[in-house]
């Protein structure tokens, strides 16, 4: 039996781990399958037909996603920070993929002990997210950025002017991704990770969501989130193009070139990530990928500079 929604307990939420997309996704599938008041959740089926019916993936490559993500899942765990202190637990006691000649290709996996008395036997202190609300979160920081700003929805002391306010730690917000040592600099953070994350967020589910750093001196400490419910019938619209900016008259080099470079980079990244969001195989024309392969040379993004550079061969 598949449940419409996923019910974690608050210290699975706020927990640290890292997952790949489909490892993510299979966890997700199986917690529809566990019903949250029951003490035992037991050993899970999953056939890749459902799992790619849920998903909206093409059933050709769902056997081998799921190949690859229980294998990998068996041996990955999840760090839970308690009262008492900090322990790592498994995800799963059990995990295997079956395809004989008796049976239909499929997963059968069983969550751990200790990971199971946190997603079943639950009586309070939880978290219970839609299903819908979920399944197109495909980056493991989208679904942890929107588990955490759910879980405050019912709480008064974050209601504010008809607004849920949610304000996150930066650093705790790296550690809940296994992102300590990554993105030192804040502007890369906010535009690699919680940018691209928030496009998700805003166009896949419930909740429209804005932020805003909050600072001690000049260093970004904190992260302010702000958010309300969307109503039911309220359509998303696909946005137009950007209108970049044409070249200043400065010279090669200089800082004013560099603002310029960053600034178009940046509104045909965002562009593209919605766009791709509401049509999975949405490409930037030829035109605009070179003028990124290029604003990403000026600047120096050796990263956004070899993305752009694969389109174009």
């Amino acid at each position: 039996m598949t449940y419409s929604a996923v019910v974690q307990s608050n210290l699975l939420v706020e927990s640290s781990y890292k997952l790949k997309i489909n490892e993510l996704r299979l966890v997700l599938f199986c917690l529809t399958k566990v019903y949250s008041k029951e003490a035992h959740a037991g050993a899970i089926i999953v056939y890749p037909e459902e799992f790619s019916s849920h998903f909206d993936l093409q059933e050709l490559n769902v056997h081998n996603y799921l190949k690859s993500a229980i294998n990998t899942l068996k041996n990955k765990q999840v760090l839970i920070k308690g009262k008492s202190g900090s322990k790592s637990i498994n995800w799963l006691v059990e995990g295997e993929y079956i395809n004989s000649r008796n049976t239909s290709a499929h997963i059968r996996l069983e969550f751990s002990p200790e990971m199971t008395e946190l997603i079943s036997g639950l009586d309070g202190n939880f978290t219970k997210l839609k299903f819908e609300n979920i399944k197109g979160l495909n980056t493991l920081y989208s679904f942890r950025l929107y588990q955490l700003l759910k879980q405050k929805e019912k709480f008064l002391n974050h209601k504010r002017d008809g607004r849920v306010v949610v304000e996150l730690k930066l650093e705790w917000m790296k550690g809940i991704a296994d992102l300590q040592n990554s993105y030192q600099d804040w502007r890369e953070f906010k535009r690699r990770v919680i940018v691209p994350a928030l496009k998700k967020i805003n166009y896949n589910t419930d909740i429209d969501v804005v932020f805003k750093p909050k600072k001690i001196g000049k260093c970004v400490v904190a992260v302010e989130f702000s958010y309300t419910c969307k109503k039911r019938d309220e359509a998303f619209k696909l946005p137009c193009r950007p209108r970049i900016k044409k070249r200043p008259r400065v010279a090669k080099g200089s800082h004013g070139e560099g603002v310029w470079a960053r600034n178009n980079l940046s509104m045909l990244g965002e562009y593209e990530l919605v766009m791709q969001n509401a049509q999975g195989n949405f490409k930037l024309p030829k035109k605009d990928i070179e003028r990124c392969f290029q604003y990403a040379k000026i600047i120096g993004d050796s990263d956004a500079k070899k993305y752009y550079s694969s389109q174009l061969t």
